[in-house]
């Protein structure tokens, strides 16, 4: 007999940077893998990011999870390289990034609706991604 509860599963972190550091990236999508709690409702345990550049493909037979992961490929490839120059701030290519993001969130919400288990995750700088996901910030 299969638990309905405890199970690994892949859902995604609307990621994004809150208050002061609002200028250091654009909100992405990223996709971790957590655990779910008894009920099988929501994802109680977070274990690890499964970023673009370091995660394998998803099997053929989810078509919304490939889209929404080849949005955030693009969305965390777009973005990477721009935080670190988020001091230096090239006002123009910041302006054609959030064109190309904005045009990628238009692709991803009705993607992320059906998926059963989204959060929001307070990211400071993108290279927290390579960390566990910590709960508090989720």
């Amino acid at each position: 007999m299969i638990k309905p509860g405890d199970n690994s599963v892949n859902a995604y972190a609307l990621c994004f940077a809150p208050d002061v550091y609002r200028n250091r990236n654009y909100p992405i999508v990223i996709r971790f893998h957590g655990k779910t709690d008894k009920s099988g409702l929501k994802v109680s345990a977070f274990t690890r990011f499964s970023l673009p550049d370091k995660e394998q493909k998803l099997s053929e037979d989810r078509p919304n999870e490939q889209q929404l992961d080849e949005n955030s490929k693009t969305m965390y490839e777009i973005m990477r390289p721009l935080t670190y120059k988020s001091e230096l701030r090239d006002e123009p290519v910041w302006c054609e990034a959030k064109a190309t993001i904005f045009t990628l969130w238009k692709k991803a919400l009705p993607l992320l609706t059906d998926n059963p288990y989204n959060h929001t995750y307070l990211l400071y700088w993108l290279k927290y991604l390579r960390e566990k996901p910590t709960k508090s910030f989720m």
